[in-house]
């Protein structure tokens, strides 16, 4: 077993290399000449990224496992959700690219649960909030590998709601697609969402991103607007970034889903919001 998982995860590697290389580049210091903002892209400063293009995770920025203590209480487990424990080992740094990994293995956690798959997890909490501006992230999908998969770029902050997807996936469910959205609670103490769902996981990379201000956030796919969100219960709290790989408890893996596979990040940024900016994207 140890040496098929091997042999697997070494073609994984060489596939992704061959795909996903790319020379080191910095992140623009503004978004100028794009057009689906509120205000001219000069305006918006750059004020956090990574480009992954080190060795290693950069302990500066990111922090592995979940913000919270999750349900064993080592902050290696999300929810029932989810049939996948953390493991450090599923986040590998190569060729400027950040692969969040999942693999077919078994995990004993901390609660004598048994989870039979395992995932990449980091995020920002901590080291990196903000409130109000734009982030995006260029990833690539492993919408090819098989159902049962479910990574995500998202956004939480002390507490649950609110939660900010920028980018989720799921390869299943039943059929492979995306959402975009927030969740908030009503006057009721509801837990609602805005959002939106898309059908199918178009292959090779794609840029999702989010401008987020007061009472409104506006979502992106590759420069169009997919969803413009006017509602007062829009988060105004200091949210931290999170992105993970993962599997989803259902729709679970088949004997089709390819381990080990990986979802693909060539780059997270994050702009400062102009001081005064309308809320209507200009496109």
């Amino acid at each position: 077993m140890i040496l098929i998982f091997a042999i697997g995860l070494t073609c994984l590697s060489s596939a992704l290399k061959a795909q996903s290389s790319r020379p080191a580049t910095d992140a623009s210091p503004t978004l100028a000449g794009q057009t689906f903002l509120t205000s001219p892209g000069e305006q918006w400063k750059l004020l956090w990224h990574d480009e992954f293009d080190g060795p290693t995770l950069d302990a500066s920025k990111w922090t592995i496992g979940l913000a919270w203590r999750g349900d064993d209480g080592t902050r290696r487990h999300h929810s029932r959700d989810y049939a996948s424990c953390i493991t450090d080992d599923n986040i590998v740094l190569r060729n400027g690219m950040l692969q969040l990994l999942t693999q077919r293995r078994d995990v004993t956690g901390a609660n004598n649960a048994v989870y039979h798959f395992t995932e990449g997890f980091i995020q920002t909490a901590g080291k990196f909030e903000y409130t109000y501006g734009y982030c995006e992230v260029r990833v690539k999908v492993p919408a090819d590998d098989g159902p049962g998969l479910w990574p995500a770029f998202w956004m939480l902050s002390k507490g649950w709601p609110p939660e900010s997807d920028v980018a989720e996936f799921w390869t299943g469910r039943p059929e492979p697609h995306t959402h975009q959205g927030f969740a908030f609670r009503d006057d009721n103490g509801k837990v609602k969402w805005e959002s939106i769902h898309k059908d199918q996981i178009e292959p090779g990379f794609h840029t999702f991103g989010m401008e987020w201000g007061a009472g409104y956030q506006i979502f992106n796919r590759d420069g169009v607007v997919t969803l413009s969100v006017h509602n007062p219960r829009v988060p105004a709290t200091p949210m931290y970034l999170i992105l993970n790989s993962g599997v989803a408890s259902k729709p679970a893996p088949t004997a089709q889903t390819k381990f080990p596979n990986a979802f693909v990040v060539d780059y997270v940024r994050v702009y400062a919001r102009p001081a005064d900016t309308s809320t209507q994207p200009t496109k």
